[in-house]
């Protein structure tokens, strides 16, 4: 069976199936179409608030939830001050006070050096409202402050007065122009470089995408944003939802449940320039085939590459035969190799095998698209007639197909439902361990 072609890229879209519909076919493995039981629990979803709902704990409570009785940590720390008798000195805190930007030095020993593009983003982008609190340190005796953090503030700042675009103020009088910081006074240089730290990764949390998003995603829903990247954002989570899927952080506690989706960066990658129609039709797959899983990080290459080969040779995917193709190819994925996230294990080994036999590459990187070839070439060894040129012979050398190096497990499943004359051979192949010599020299 040849791929009916679209006249038009746009006749190729494709329209969202909630269920796969069984019928007639010779095909011999069927897939097996698994919902997810609304009876079972959900997955907590955070951003699901509405209008006016906001998290918020007071302090009382914040302090309640590290000390809990039962915070060993915490407990081994507070037993630790007491033993020890310190007490903290109020007068030790950081000063807040207003100094002139004249008065600023950044030392880059103690720094990073100026990030030219970032300040720059930061000048082009400015919004007095967002500015951070600079911290220093002032030398003793003299009105002289050394940056720790805050060094690309201070320059925008400056930039932007200088540019004369600060009311009230001279673009020539830019030096006099005061901001807040924070310090300590002290001549002691390596506090300086210790604060840097602590501030810049060793005791600061990083930001994940996951909170990004939802800076993004609750600014639009609850507070009415139309900054533009919050709206892209909030356009990802929708489409998400729209296809019954969750956004989690990495780690959740609920990210092994129907419809979890951890990794964002890949959903940033699928909708880049605001084109959504790659990611949704990963999400559509996922709904139709996979609804009772989480969304694995295979099928991002393997409907990626689909639809990138679809669209190049205009194939249209609003026929039954379309439709009866991709239901074989998910009994493939599910009966021969069990599932996404197993056929990206047993392909790259695979594929791994087949460079280092073929062309005794030891470092082979494993392309996004060769789950979906071995997929399909799979499909077609067991009689599937649906033809996609462009994936007939994508990895093939010397009539060595990257199929032949399967387990033997595998092979021998697809050979038990083959036909006679394409029976898969199996080549075996053991990739020698990197020795540690070797391991060095790499």
């Amino acid at each position: 069976m040849v791929a009916k072609t679209a006249k038009s890229s746009k006749l190729a879209k494709t329209t969202p199936v909630k269920t796969v519909t069984k019928t007639k076919n010779s095909f011999p493995l069927t897939f097996n179409n698994v919902k997810r039981d609304p009876d079972e629990r959900q997955i907590n979803n955070i951003l699901e608030r509405d209008e006016g709902e906001y998290a918020q704990k007071s302090i009382g409570d914040l302090v309640k939830s590290v000390d809990t009785g039962s915070n060993v940590e915490f407990n081994s720390a507070q037993n630790r001050y007491k033993k020890l008798n310190v007490m903290f000195d109020p007068a030790n805190f950081p000063v807040a006070a207003m100094v002139p930007l004249g008065l600023f030095t950044s030392d880059e020993d103690i720094q990073r050096e100026l990030d030219i593009p970032h300040a720059t983003n930061i000048y082009a982008y400015f919004d007095e409202q967002r500015v951070q609190a600079i911290q220093v340190i002032k030398t003793p005796g003299k009105e002289e402050y050394t940056i720790v953090n805050g060094q690309h503030t201070a320059t925008s700042i400056a930039l932007i007065v200088a540019s004369g675009l600060m009311k009230g103020w001279k673009a020539k009088d830019w030096k006099k122009f005061p901001v807040t910081v924070t310090y300590i006074e002290t001549n002691d240089r390596s506090k300086a470089r210790e604060t840097f730290a602590l501030l810049n990764g060793e005791m600061s949390k990083e930001i994940s995408t996951f909170d990004h998003w939802k800076q993004h995603y609750l600014s639009v829903r609850l507070d009415k944003s139309g900054n533009p990247s919050y709206l892209h954002t909030y356009k990802l989570i929708e489409l998400l939802k729209q296809y019954n899927c969750t956004p989690l952080p990495q780690g959740h506690d609920d990210a092994g449940l129907p419809g979890a989706v951890t990794h964002l960066d890949a959903v940033e990658t699928a909708a880049k320039n605001e084109n959504y129609e790659r990611l949704e039709f990963i999400l559509q797959n996922h709904d139709m085939f996979w609804n009772n899983l989480p969304l694995d990080s295979a099928e991002f290459g393997f409907y990626g590459t689909l639809l990138d080969i679809a669209e190049e040779e205009n194939i249209l995917r609003t026929t039954k035969e379309w439709d009866q193709f991709l239901i074989d190819l998910h009994a493939v994925v599910q009966k021969v190799f069990k599932g996404m996230p197993k056929i990206k294990t047993s392909v790259s080994k695979a594929y791994k095998k087949y460079r280092y036999d073929q062309f005794f590459d030891k470092n082979a990187s494993v392309p996004f698209s060769v789950a979906l070839y071995v997929a399909y070439k799979v499909y077609q060894k067991l009689g599937g007639t649906y033809s996609i040129p462009k994936l007939e012979n994508m990895y093939v050398h010397k009539n060595v197909d990257v199929i032949h190096y399967l387990t033997e497990a595998e092979t021998k499943y697809v050979n038990e439902h083959a036909p006679a004359k394409s029976k898969l051979k199996n080549i075996n192949v053991v990739i020698p361990k990197a020795t540690k010599a070797s391991a060095k020299k790499a």
